[in-house]
């Protein structure tokens, strides 16, 4: 018997022994991403290169195999899952196509940054919020004491963005979604799975974690915070499907984003937003010659959408300060001073509610105009809240162009861009007699045949036949204010109150139904009175092992869209810290990456008791 013992004991060692050498030579599989030659992309040992990767890769439990090009460019990269010795053969069998190789993972880089915001309370109408008002401003008027928009609201007109999603399931984009006026690409390599049952879930998700998608989008296309809501939105999403992101990521989005345009919308006016500019993480030419591939491959497909005649596009100038006059150093902005190679290039910087700049100053060269850029209302992952930065403005200018051309059916895409600049005018001069041009909607009072007095008096519509549109007797007295109906619906359905008001939100509009009465007759202008009211929201936005999540203060995961009764149903899987972030204010405004988005818990009014 103990000759036995001692023979298990050996035989356990040996085991162990086996163990420890299988570990050691484990393969080390890694995403790598292979860069092709210029000369080459459209080599004909490209499929054969293809298939190489094909067999080496260690799919369970994704496959990372994937080449980013098309039949307009050839293939600019590929990438692989497998182990360097793998990697290392790859490189001498396919030594005359293959530019660069490195690991992949260094460049995929996290876009959020968590924060804490505070109990509040806003109650503002929407259509007489200072950005909305400055954007409706007509030259030599005054400001107007309510918001005005012509009828048409982006009609027809389709909006790209490339940014980090949009989560369909908020409630500014409810009646887009339902109707078909919303299109989500995801850009690859390691993208969500098409088949995924869970797709729509992962979308939202990932909005929901980073928000900046859903914010950048709901300025053009929402029901209450959008400028054009009846335009529809393509949102190439530049997230993996981990929800990170890099430049090869996004040169694939834009490279979808051009495929897109040519095979959907080549006969028709279209407007380019870039809140979420490609090469923030760089301030220079980068010394790694991969990424320098991969740029390179951006310029071509920047270099074809210039050539769009349909096409204008805006791009965020940057969250530099004031005193900074070169744009950032990212795509397309770089290439900003050059107008043969970026004719329908408009850079839009920010000001803040008076008119005066904050984030980039103007340069000669530039086809620049300013917009909103403080403290502006935003749908959000926690409902609706107020931000800061150039993102925003450069979706504002997105939404006005696209009102532009529904208003007028004739416009091209080149004359809405010259319209927009010129149009653009300052709101604040300075001691010099100068100030930042901030855009303007177009929309004159005496073409809606009214006067800043009735403006004052309630929110209405005119018909063209110059009526004013007839109160709807049959509203219930459930509103404090009875006002004129207007025919177009602005309102969104409202979620199901709780009983104590808490973590709720209400939307509410004074011009939600429909005129059942005798009155005929197109509108083609409306000022509404959508008010968004938020009643003690504390939210803690936490870091966990899926990303960050919205909890409450005990750390349980809440849904901010979903029915308060059941926010406290899921927990986070792990605890985390909540990492506060500062409010933003017009003399030092935050610099860094506009692809990281930073909120600002900024509100209009303190909260109850403080």
């Amino acid at each position: 018997m103990r000759h036995n013992h001692g023979l298990i004991f050996f035989l356990a060692l040996v085991l162990l022994w086996l163990s420890f050498a299988a570990a050691d030579d484990e393969p080390d599989e890694k995403p790598w991403i292979f860069t092709i030659k210029h000369e080459h992309r459209k080599h004909k040992d490209l499929p054969a290169m293809h298939k190489a990767f094909e067999k080496v890769d260690a799919k369970p439990p994704y496959n990372w195999v994937f080449e980013s090009g098309d039949e307009t460019f050839g293939v600019y990269f590929m990438t692989v899952n497998c182990t360097e010795k793998q990697k290392t053969q790859l490189e001498k069998d396919y030594d005359h196509l293959i530019s660069q190789a490195g690991e992949y993972k260094p460049y995929r880089e996290a876009l959020y940054t968590a924060f804490e915001s505070s109990d509040y309370v806003i109650d503002q109408n929407m259509n007489q919020r200072h950005e909305r008002l400055m954007m409706a401003q007509e030259p030599g008027e005054q400001v107007p004491t309510k918001y005005f928009y012509h009828k048409s609201q982006g009609e027809g007109i389709t909006v790209y963005f490339i940014d980090t999603g949009i989560n369909r399931q908020h409630p500014e984009f409810a009646e887009a979604d339902r109707e078909g006026r919303i299109e989500v690409l995801f850009a690859d390599p390691f993208p969500p799975d098409p088949n995924d049952p869970g797709k729509l879930k992962l979308d939202v998700d990932s909005s929901l974690r980073f928000s900046h998608g859903s914010s950048v989008a709901g300025v053009v296309i929402g029901k209450i915070t959008g400028l054009a809501p009846k335009a529809k939105a393509v949102m190439i999403a530049a997230l993996d499907r981990d929800a990170l992101s890099s430049e090869p990521l996004y040169l694939n989005a834009l490279l979808k984003l051009h495929r897109h345009i040519k095979k959907n919308n080549s006969d028709k006016r279209v407007v380019v937003n870039i809140s979420m500019n490609a090469g923030y993480f760089q301030e220079a030419e980068d010394p790694n010659a991969l990424i320098n591939d991969i740029r390179r491959g951006l310029e071509d497909v920047f270099d074809e959408l210039a050539k769009m005649k349909n096409v204008v596009i805006v791009s965020a100038s940057g969250v530099s300060e004031w005193s900074q006059t070169d744009v950032a150093w990212s795509w397309p902005n770089m290439r900003a001073d050059k107008r043969d190679t970026a004719p329908n290039l408009v850079v839009v910087g920010g000001v803040d509610k008076e008119g005066k700049g904050i984030f980039q100053r103007p340069k000669a060269e530039y086809q620049q105009v300013y917009a909103p850029a403080y403290a502006v209302k935003i749908a959000s992952n926690i409902g609706y809240q107020l931000t800061t930065g150039t993102s925003f403005s450069s979706a504002y200018a997105a939404g006005v162009l696209a009102n532009y051309m529904s208003k007028d059916k004739q416009l091209t895409a080149e004359g809405a861009k010259d319209l927009l600049i010129k149009n653009s005018y300052p709101r604040f001069k300075d001691s010099s007699g100068e100030g930042p041009n901030v855009i303007w909607t177009g929309n004159k009072l005496k073409d809606a045949g009214w006067t800043y007095k009735e403006m004052e008096d309630a929110a209405f519509c005119k018909r063209d036949d110059k009526d004013s549109c007839k109160p709807n007797s049959s509203k219930s007295g459930g509103k404090t204010n009875s006002q004129p109906n207007s025919p177009l619906k602005t309102s969104v359905s409202s979620p199901q109150r709780d009983e104590d008001d808490d973590d709720d939100d209400d939307y509410e509009d004074d011009d939600d139904e429909d005129d059942d009465d005798e009155d005929d007759g197109d509108v083609n202008y409306i000022s509404t009175s959508t008010v968004i009211k938020e009643v003690k929201y504390n939210v803690y936005v936490t870091v966990g092992p899926n990303g960050p999540s919205p909890t409450n203060a005990d750390d349980e995961y809440i849904d901010p869209l979903a029915d308060p009764k059941d926010r406290g149903s899921r927990q986070v899987k792990a605890r985390a810290v909540a990492i506060p972030t500062q409010t933003r204010i017009p003399a030092s405004p935050d610099t860094g990456n506009l692809a990281v988005l930073k909120t600002s818990t900024a509100t209009d009014q303190p909260s109850p008791g403080s």
